[in-house]
Parts: C-alpha cells; sequence; structure tokens
C-alpha cells in the first residue's frame, strides 16, 4: 500500500474511532451529557483533530462517513442488471441495513428524543437520497417517461423506508426493520405494476 494509501487508511480509521467513541459514551451516559471534547479524548485524539472530521456532535451521529459513498457504490453493483429496479433498491436498503446495525438503533432513539435532532437527520440524508435517485436514473430503460418514472421509484422506495425507521422498535433488533422493509416493498408491487401498465396505456 502507498503513502496516499495508508494515509487514507488512517483517516478512516480516526473517523471510525470517533463514531465508535460517541456510540459508545452517548450509549451509555446520553446524548445531552457527551461533549465533543470527550468524545475526542476517548477516541485517542484532539478536539482539533474532531473537528477534521465532522462539524458537529450530531454530525458525527448523522453524517454519512468518508467509507458510505463507496459502500453505496458497492451496494448498488452487486445487484443484477436484468434484476427489476424495485428488487434492486429494496436489496440496496437491506444491504445497507446490514452494514449498519450498530448505528441505527441510536439513531432512531435520538430522533425519537428530541425534533431538533430529527431535523438534522433529514438535512444529512440527503446526500444518500441523491445517490439512489441518481443511480435508479441509470437503471432504468430509456422511454419517454423514464425520468418520470425514476422519480416515482425514488421517492415511493424511500416513503417505504422512512415508514418502516419510524414504525421501527429498536429494542425488537434489526430483524424487525428489516421485515418492516420487506412488507413496505410488497405492499407497493402491486401498485407499482399497476401503475407501469396505467402509464404504458396513456403513452
Amino acid at each position: 500500500m502507498g503513502s496516499s494509501g495508508l494515509r487514507q487508511r488512517k483517516k478512516l480509521d480516526t473517523c471510525h474511532a470517533l463514531r465508535d467513541s460517541a456510540l459508545g459514551l452517548i450509549e451509555e451516559r446520553g446524548y445531552e451529557s457527551v461533549t465533543i471534547e470527550e468524545i475526542a479524548a476517548n477516541a485517542g485524539v484532539s478536539k482539533r483533530t474532531f473537528f477534521n472530521y465532522f462539524s458537529s456532535k450530531d454530525a458525527v451521529i448523522f453524517d454519512p462517513g468518508p467509507a458510505e459513498p463507496e459502500l453505496w457504490e458497492h451496494l448498488a453493483a452487486t445487484r443484477p442488471v436484468d434484476e427489476s429496479i424495485w428488487q434492486s433498491v429494496e436489496a440496496f436498503f437491506l444491504g445497507y441495513l446490514e452494514a449498519h446495525g450498530d448505528l441505527l438503533p441510536l439513531q432512531k432513539r435520538l430522533i425519537a428524543s428530541s425534533p431538533a435532532l430529527a431535523q438534522v437527520a433529514r438535512t444529512t440524508s440527503s446526500q444518500f437520497e441523491r445517490f439512489l435517485s441518481a443511480w435508479v436514473g441509470t437503471r432504468m430503460p430509456w422511454s419517454p417517461t423514464a425520468e418520470y418514472e425514476a422519480a416515482v421509484v425514488t421517492n415511493a422506495a424511500l416513503a417505504v423506508l422512512h415508514v418502516a425507521f419510524f414504525t421501527w422498535v429498536p429494542e425488537r433488533g434489526a430483524r424487525q426493520f428489516e421485515q418492516l422493509i420487506r412488507r413496505g416493498f410488497d405492499a407497493v408491487t402491486p401498485f407499482q405494476a399497476t401503475d407501469s401498465m396505467s402509464l404504458e396505456h396513456s403513452a
């Protein structure tokens, strides 16, 4: 591994250490009782180093880490090109859930405890949503209505994810979240097929 690769690996390690530190301290003592200084010290770095990675205490919990885009690319790339986009997005979400089983329960509890943190979560999810929208657009077969259909698929999938997340009870484990996602996609599938046929007839 070259020097640039080592530097990148060190950055990722530091980012993970800060996030693990924050997760552990907040789970133990509560969000309001933990300071940025304590998170940094527990991770073995300075407060200044903390701000090289995250802009705030909120960000260390809710912002995508530097390795997130690579994870999203990997999850998207593993889906077969001949698979329906609806099945692909469902599998993408389930893969994301598997990769973040330790973080999502804390995020859910914090969002439930504070309207301000709920707003932070909505704001920081925009990068994820932009990636999803762009990926879905590349998977849609060309047609005069392809852009519209891509937007419908993206927003319907995000609606399933959001409803599943806010229905989920973290104490019941990631398995319940997975089941809610699957149930949501199953519920929308018949309407998706009907709407596709309606579009074809109206074109």
